[in-house]
């Protein structure tokens, strides 16, 4: 699961890397779920998919809004194994990082990434 740390960015980036290269290394590839963007009640289903999918063997990097502003991705968040939070450099409030940990649970995060603001 990725996460961004601030409103308004995106992690999908850094989910395609992992996926691209993740799959370097895997018999089985992993997949790429984008649910930015997620609808109001499309959560439960997606995560039905998703444990569906990860029960027959499969591995799934997923990215989601930021839970402060799209909170239907929370729920697909606490489905989650395990997540990676997002930190745009230069644009991330430490009060939205922190308030994104806190909400999901600090144990299930792996750790952060940086990034680039977009257009640098």
């Amino acid at each position: 699961m990725v996460v961004p740390a601030q409103p308004g960015t995106s992690g999908l980036a850094v989910g395609r890397a992992i996926v691209s290269v993740g799959n370097q290394y895997r018999e089985r590839p992993l997949r790429l779920i984008d649910a930015e963007g997620l609808r109001p009640g499309a959560a439960s289903r997606l995560v039905r998919d998703l444990r569906a999918y990860v029960e027959q063997g499969g591995r799934v990097v997923t990215c989601i809004d930021s839970i402060l502003t799209h909170p239907v991705g929370l729920e697909v968040a606490l489905a989650a194994e395990r997540a990676l939070l997002c930190v745009p450099l230069g644009s991330t409030q430490f009060s939205a990082a922190r308030q994104t940990l806190e909400r999901i649970g600090k144990a299930r995060f792996l750790g952060s990434v940086c990034t680039r603001p977009a257009g640098s």
